[in-house]
């Protein structure tokens, strides 16, 4: 499974855990992002319709990326807010991020339809 880095910045790489240290599997690059940047959230692999994807919590936003190219899958905003440290979960066909760090949390349901509070 793909390991992230740098989840606040322009620019994410993966490093799957069977590539030497230090090595990466990809780059791709992430649209540029008003204050804060940062973030606290690990990443999650999941299988849809029998394709793995790479959900990846950022700071205003969760990007979803083919984990063997780094190809942007999906992108779902939520500005003025940030992922927090919860991992996101796939459960029923839909991604759960928690996200609301300086305000109330929100719990938000990512399907094919776009997100839900």
């Amino acid at each position: 499974m793909p390991v992230g880095s740098n989840p606040c910045a322009e620019q994410y790489c993966a490093c799957p855990p069977f590539c030497r240290p230090g090595t990466v599997a990809w780059r791709t690059s992430r649209l540029p992002l008003a204050s804060p940047r940062w973030s606290f959230a690990t990443p999650l692999v999941i299988e849809v319709q029998g394709a793995r994807q790479f959900v990846s919590p950022a700071a205003q936003m969760v990007c979803s990326y083919d984990p063997a190219t780094g190809q942007e899958l999906w992108r779902v905003r939520y500005p003025n807010k940030w992922s927090i440290v919860p991992r996101p979960v796939f459960s029923h066909g839909l991604v759960f991020v928690c996200t609301g760090y300086d305000g109330p949390a929100e719990l938000l349901a990512i399907g094919r339809r776009g997100p839900a509070t």
